[in-house]
């Protein structure tokens, strides 16, 4: 079932390989929010490119795949064409940034695509990735990071912790975009 506060996301392979059985801070941040998705109205988008991405990161992961499995038993885990973003791919290079770090953001350029086709939130650990695309966006003022929302599974804000966010219906708050912005 879906609302008006259903929000489809992104989830990175790094929140994907966390949500496993361990007992660490990552571990239980990523399974009490893949949960909350699950049980709520929000939905994960699935491409051919995140699919593969998940074969090759998370092939043993019984937690995920089960999440996974549930999303799509529920209906809540389309599968959609996320094509290449142009407009992105030219601001990667011609950014003005190392080569490494544009290398990083172009490796996690499904990411952007996918949330392109969705709601224009990812999920994801990798806060290295998050302040490359913000840097980018900053710089080339590219829309396709200038309205996007990266949200860690263990964020804290002044309105509590990244689930409460959850159950709000996920708004695109300053503090989760990545060019911060009013809303």
């Amino acid at each position: 079932m879906t609302t008006k506060n259903s929000k489809l996301m992104v989830v990175d392979t790094c929140v994907a390989r966390a949500c496993g059985t361990g007992e660490g801070e990552d571990s239980k941040a990523a399974r009490q929010f893949l949960n909350e998705m699950k049980d709520m109205c929000h939905r994960v988008v699935l491409t051919r490119a995140i699919l593969e991405e998940y074969r090759k990161h998370t092939p043993h992961n019984r937690y995920f795949t089960q999440w996974r499995a549930a999303m799509t038993a529920r209906k809540k885990a389309p599968l959609l064409e996320a094509p290449e973003d142009p407009p992105l791919r030219q601001a990667l290079q011609s950014w003005d940034a190392p080569e490494q770090r544009k290398k990083m953001a172009q490796k996690d350029a499904l990411l952007v695509d996918a949330a392109r086709v969705a709601d224009h939130i990812i999920v994801s650990y990798d806060s290295r990735a998050r302040q490359a695309f913000a840097e980018c966006a900053t710089a080339t003022r590219c829309r396709s990071l200038t309205d996007l929302v990266w949200i860690n599974p263990k964020a804290e804000s002044p309105k509590g912790p990244v689930v409460e966010w959850l159950r709000r219906g996920a708004p695109a708050e300053a503090p989760w975009r990545l060019v911060n912005k009013p809303c």
